[in-house]
Formats: structure tokens, C-alpha cells, sequence
């Protein structure tokens, strides 16, 4: 479970999470994480790894 608590809080931390065919595969759908564009393939993330992705914050906080 200790690699799918590390991703879950990546996400929850909107960071880009770089995830291989294995971890898109079994580790982020049992964290509840659909890839998107802040989950690049492992030969993209230097081109989007830097930054957060601050559009994923109302799916992830209750900004009530």
C-alpha cells in the first residue's frame, strides 16, 4: 500500500506524477487516479514535470 498512499498524495498535492504502462496499469486506479495530461508517460515528464497542476485542485479539495 506504500506506493499507492506515495501517488495518492502526489495527486492530492496536484504534482505531476510520471507513471510507466505497469503503475498506470495496477498502482493508480487503486489510488482512484485517472491519467491525464499531469500524468505523462515516462519519456514526456521533463516536459511537464516541473509544475503543478493547480486545475486538478477541485476534484481533489472540498473548496467550500
Amino acid at each position: 500500500m506504500g506506493a499507492v498512499a506515495w501517488f495518492a498524495d502526489a495527486w492530492y498535492h496536484c504534482k505531476t506524477i510520471g507513471a510507466c504502462g505497469g503503475t498506470r496499469e495496477h498502482i493508480l486506479p487503486k489510488a482512484n487516479i485517472e491519467p491525464d495530461a499531469s500524468v505523462p508517460k515516462p519519456e514526456d515528464f521533463l516536459k511537464v514535470g516541473t509544475k503543478r497542476h493547480w486545475d486538478r485542485e477541485p476534484k481533489v479539495r472540498d473548496l467550500a
